[in-house]
């Protein structure tokens, strides 16, 4: 794990091995970072989120609560609606509540 000067990490917030999160970037309560995931500068997580392995967000993103980022996808723009997004680059396939509860 390698987190960079300027981070700010949220209570109850899961980081997991081999993830890197670079400088000043803001990581809000309860996400989970799993292994592999590669954050860039300035980025800003919201609450709930999920990163799935090896996943990869550039500088400058945002992402809001309660979205899933499934593994191996590239976050390239903002993730502005809850939901689950997959793929390189990123898109929505479904409501992040619809999906949970399948």
């Amino acid at each position: 794990m390698n987190i960079n000067i300027d981070t700010i990490i949220g209570n109850g917030t899961i980081v997991n091995t081999n993830a890197t999160i670079e400088h000043g970037s803001y990581i809000n309560d309860f996400a989970q970072i799993a292994p592999g995931v590669r954050i860039s500068g300035r980025v800003n997580i919201g609450k709930n989120v999920f990163l799935g392995v090896n996943s990869t967000v550039i500088p400058d993103i945002k992402i809001t609560d309660n979205v899933i980022v499934g593994a191996n996808s590239l976050v390239i723009k903002d993730l502005d609606k809850e939901g689950t997004y997959v793929g390189s680059p990123t898109k929505i396939i479904s409501g992040t509540w619809k999906y949970l509860k399948e």
